[in-house]
């Protein structure tokens, strides 16, 4: 009698996993920091001996308006991100989404690496409160390592993730919260559209791997 396997949200949760969540998530964020950190040392150093970088800036990014609040939904992901570890189950979805993570990370990398960019143009003159949002932002978030948007990219692999995680009446929320962050990329200005589109493909592509199919057909 064949038998079905119980949708992942209604799974127990395996004990212990919760120190495995907050190893892999250690483990994949140091791969972030290292990795982005090293891709943007280099594109900054290239952008003073080079004296200029090319861009990723097409002719529809003039249509795109700045909006300061968009800030708000593009750090969200800060959130977003390491909870998702510890809404994993078992060991395997654990592992599945750490691999996938560090897929889309080492990718991005590798093309920072290998076709640094820069951004077009600066953000408006800003002043108050989201004048020093911003500059924290800056702080870390340089106007390089571009194309694909490793931002949206996550992105990507943490709705899929969601979409197996969350029932119907949540999902329609959780849809709504990508696409704020995917649009807050364009609208703080942190990247063009050609960076957001590389990065929806390759969140996608990693999503849609031999174990995002798997997890994909088991979601409902």
């Amino acid at each position: 009698m064949p038998t079905t396997e119980a949708p992942a949200r209604n799974r127990p949760r395996e004990p212990g996993l919760a120190w495995l969540a907050g190893a892999y998530l250690l483990a994949v964020g140091a791969m972030f920091g290292a990795g982005y950190q090293l891709t943007l040392h280099r594109a900054e150093r290239l952008w003073v001996l080079a004296n200029g970088l090319p861009s990723s800036w097409l002719a529809a990014d003039a249509w795109v308006p700045f909006w300061a609040p968009a800030l708000v939904p593009y750090a969200s992901i800060n959130l977003a991100y390491p909870a998702a570890f510890f809404l994993c189950r078992d060991l395997r979805e654990l592992q599945g989404l750490a691999l996938r993570l560090m897929a889309v990370q080492a990718l991005a990398f590798t093309a920072f690496w290998r076709w640094p960019l820069r951004l077009a143009h600066p953000r408006p003159e800003l002043s108050g409160p989201w004048a020093e949002a911003y500059g924290w932002l800056g702080w870390f978030d340089r106007p390089y390592n571009l194309v694909p948007s490793l931002h949206v990219a996550a992105l990507v692999v943490l709705w899929a993730a969601g979409c197996r995680r969350f029932g119907p009446r949540a999902r329609p929320w959780l849809h709504a919260w990508a696409l704020a962050v995917a649009l807050s990329t364009l609208l703080s200005w942190q990247h063009h559209l050609l960076d957001v589109a590389a990065g929806a493909a390759l969140g996608a592509l990693a999503s849609l791997s031999a174990g995002g199919r798997a997890a994909w057909r088991r979601r409902s």
